[in-house]
């Protein structure tokens, strides 16, 4: 299951206000007009209910993910706007490194979790807030 177009930058989001739509496009592969949110969800949820993945791999995009990219979109109101991606500078990558490992030709696999929550900001916070 993938979305039906480029989905980079859409997180966690999912699809409130449009219906999902499922396309066949081979055996075992289908598309959805939708997040890779709503993949996961309409996958897990309704094409493999019976026998549900035990790994979900996301986020496969088109070229490297490093942070290199500007993207440029029109608003409602016709009007341009840019958002700029943070470009570190020129250094040596570690040899464990993502950025190695992708120039070497590999492909790369960043294991996270669903809670986003930052549990030592949180429990820093509570502190704060109780006393």
């Amino acid at each position: 299951m993938a979305p039906a177009e480029y989905q980079s930058s859409t997180s966690h989001s999912l699809s409130l206000h449009e219906p999902l739509r499922v396309h066949r496009e081979g055996e075992r592969r289908f598309a959805v007009r939708g997040t890779p949110g709503d993949c996961v969800a309409v996958a897990a949820g309704h094409l493999m209910r019976e026998a549900p993945p035990e790994l979900v791999l996301s986020g496969i995009n088109r070229g490297a993910n490093l942070g290199t990219e500007m993207v440029s979109r029109t608003d409602p109101r016709e009007l341009d706007y840019h958002w700029l991606r943070l470009n570190r500078g020129p250094r040596d990558d570690a040899p464990d490194s993502e950025t190695a490992s992708l120039r070497a030709g590999h492909v790369t696999v960043t294991p996270l979790k669903f809670e986003r929550t930052h549990d030592t900001a949180r429990a820093r916070l509570a502190q704060k807030l109780a006393g």
